[in-house]
């Protein structure tokens, strides 16, 4: 019988967050050519940013980018005309988005040195998963909230809670033989689903995945009112590219996403879901 998962650790790691995160995207991941190659990544990308452009007050606008990686927002964001800062736990990504004259700086995002409300809006594309523990989580969205102006506004991104349990599904990876999984994997499965908690051993680095009302109450927690969590992929998200013609298939995502995005029984079918609050004005 599985092991009963464990709960989540609430003790902030510090250094050891720094240390897993800079490693993870130096070893395994091309995270400047990630949002351009499969379908799949294309509809994360296309959907971001209609969610982003439908939401964000209008240009020219000043948002900070926290976890921006090598720009792909920052820079679409700066095109729009926005006055964009781009921050990143991640040095050659910062270099990166220098490059393409994006204003970055090497920064963890639980420790920003921005004054209150000098922001309209801030965006939190990535720390939220990076970090496990939800009192480092908490601090990222308290100063993001204390960043933003009065009423400005707050977009946090997470990984959905069962994209780990639908991805090993649908390619087979670790398949036990038998149509199953090792034993192993579904422990680690398992505690993915009951805690959030993801570590290495499954498909990704150690990360915290959120369910939508989970999400919703930690932006809360934060001071953040008007919120709303939207699937970023949606429904077929999961297996776009692995339907014929998937070119064609994402323009069919994304009208099954823009369709069911409002729908409650379907807020965690996506990869990732992207939330929204404002600073009470």
């Amino acid at each position: 019988m599985a092991e009963s998962p464990r709960a989540p650790d609430d003790r902030g790691t510090g250094d050891d967050d720094v240390a897993r995160v800079r490693h993870h995207y130096a070893t395994h991941l091309d995270e400047d050519g990630r949002l351009a190659s499969t379908p799949a990544f294309r509809l994360e990308q296309r959907r971001t940013r209609a969610l982003l452009a439908q939401r964000l007050p209008a240009p020219p606008s000043s948002v900070l980018d926290v976890g921006g990686g090598t720009g792909a927002y920052a820079s679409w964001l700066q095109d729009r005309g926005h006055d964009v800062v781009l921050v990143d736990l991640v040095p050659e990504h910062v270099d990166t988005a220098r490059s393409r004259g994006l204003d970055a700086r090497v920064a963890d995002a639980r420790e920003l040195d921005f004054g209150p409300g000098s922001m309209d809006a801030v965006l939190v594309m990535g720390p939220l998963y990076h970090l496990v523990a939800a009192a480092d989580r908490a601090a990222v969205l308290a100063r993001a909230r204390d960043i933003a102006r009065d009423g400005g506004l707050v977009v946090a991104a997470a990984i959905a809670r069962w994209t780990p349990l639908v991805h090993l599904a649908s390619i087979g990876t670790w398949d036990d033989g038998e149509g199953g999984w090792s034993e192993d994997v579904a422990q680690r499965l398992a505690a993915v689903v009951h805690s959030g908690t993801h570590d290495e051993g499954v498909s990704f680095t150690a990360a915290h995945l959120h369910r939508p009302d989970e999400l919703a109450r930690e932006l809360s927690a934060a001071g953040l009112v008007d919120i709303e969590v939207l699937p970023v992929e949606g429904p077929l998200g999961f297996v776009v590219d692995f339907l014929p013609d998937p070119d064609a298939a994402l323009d069919r995502a994304i009208a099954v996403a823009e369709m069911t995005q409002h729908e409650p029984a379907l807020a965690g079918a996506s990869v990732h879901l992207l939330a929204f609050g404002r600073t009470p004005a």
